[in-house]
């Protein structure tokens, strides 16, 4: 049996190391997951502006593997919208596990960007 909310922590460090990243784009991405849902996210993760476009196309690329990772019969779509769209519509469990999953990816990573920014300022502040 798989230990999801550690798998979910690791997903979570994995984001955080993703170069240029910044929390405010896992805010956003995290407010609309919960709001609009996952496929929503995924949308907005590939609609980014040039700025955030790298971080956040390796954001959506990491939470779609992720997801394959840890749902069975997710298809076998490059696309995380194609593969929502075919392999989701019609399972609301599954859907609702992927949301509810990363959901807890994001807040982890959420959680590493914040102790990392931490750790870089007492690094700093040392003599």
């Amino acid at each position: 049996m798989k230990n999801i909310d550690l798998a979910c922590a690791e997903c979570g460090n994995k984001l955080a190391e993703i170069e240029g990243l910044e929390a405010s784009l896992v805010n956003e991405t995290l407010a609309v997951l919960l709001e609009q849902g996952l496929y929503s996210m995924f949308l907005f993760l590939e609609s980014r502006g040039s700025i955030r476009k790298d971080p956040a196309k390796k954001m959506g690329q990491n939470i779609f593997s992720f997801l394959k990772d840890q749902i069975s019969d997710i298809g076998t779509e490059d696309n995380a919208l194609n593969s929502i769209r075919k392999n989701f519509q019609n399972d609301p469990a599954k859907l609702f596990w992927g949301k509810d999953i990363t959901e807890k990816a994001l807040v982890y990573a959420r959680y590493h960007i914040r102790a990392k920014v931490k750790d870089k300022k007492n690094e700093l502040e040392s003599p």
